[in-house]
């Protein structure tokens, strides 16, 4: 019967401590033993930047989510104007991105996202020429009002006059899709129509994206793990770069094939995409 009581009472206390840290209201989340905040995390999947942010203003700036015991699964949250200064201009060299990132977001290869020192240099000097050429700014500056003045807003205009019910948020991430596509490739992707047509290309970035904020959440051993076996988020994660390998293949056999073909282009198509440069 002693037995029983005790039982009971470690019950009682577990089922107290859950429904305490579930149904908490505190805008500071509290860490669960030995998982830390793994649980939260995985709870505002869908707003996780809305509840980072809470936490951000409810903190001080700065805030320090404990993950799994013994993984080092830590992370520090910080949105201080000082930290972030002294991170990426005062003290730069002192805070590489490491080989722990780079498994993580092992999608983005050996690109200016994932280098460290020498390299990411290299491609920022690079990457810097290219941005600010006065053909790449032109370039970028008619295909943004040709696409804005002609397509996103014919579209806005035919959708009022429909009285249809529109997620704006889908339509800008198609406008910056086409426009991305065709700064980097000379391009254009065409997913900004009024159909609005799917994109297997945009889903597959959407799932990258959820495939490596899971490999933040959870240990190291967890996704290698399902990545060996092929299962879960890991599973997604090679269907997915599959398909952003097989598009970005596409466009450079697309690129080459124009240029070995001599096509001409008008002095706007003329703005120095990336591929030809």
């Amino acid at each position: 019967m002693a037995s029983i009581g005790y039982l009971e009472v470690f019950l009682g206390v577990v089922s107290f401590v859950l429904i305490n840290r579930i149904t908490n209201k505190g805008v500071l989340p509290k860490a669960w033993p030995i998982i830390g905040l793994v649980p939260q995390f995985l709870l505002h999947v869908n707003d996780f930047h809305e509840w980072v942010s809470e936490i951000m203003e409810g903190s001080g700036r700065n805030f320090l989510g404990r993950g799994v015991v013994y993984l080092h699964s830590d992370m520090l949250f910080t949105v201080d104007p000082a930290n972030i200064n002294f991170m990426l201009t005062v003290d730069f060299e002192n805070f590489p991105k490491g080989p722990e990132y780079k498994r993580i977001f092992e999608v983005l290869g050996d690109g200016i996202f994932n280098s460290d020192f020498g390299s990411w240099k290299s491609q920022r000097r690079m990457a810097q020429s290219f941005l600010s050429h006065s053909k790449t700014v032109r370039f970028l500056g008619e295909v943004m009002r040709e696409k804005i003045e002609n397509v996103l807003a014919k579209m806005l205009d035919e959708f009022s006059k429909r009285r249809t019910i529109i997620d704006l948020q889908d339509l800008f991430d198609r406008l910056s899709l086409d426009l991305t596509c065709k700064l980097v490739t000379g391009f254009d992707q065409e997913s900004l129509r009024i159909d609005l047509p799917g994109v297997k290309f945009s889903k597959a970035l959407e799932e990258v994206e959820e495939a490596i904020f899971y490999r933040h959440v959870f240990p190291e051993c967890t996704w290698k793990l399902q990545k060996r076996i092929g299962i879960g988020m890991e599973s997604k994660l090679e269907r997915a770069w599959q398909i952003l390998d097989e598009t970005a293949a596409e466009f450079i056999k697309l690129k080459r094939e124009s240029l070995k073909n001599g096509v001409r282009q008008s002095e706007t198509e003329q703005g120095m995409d990336m591929l030809k440069s």
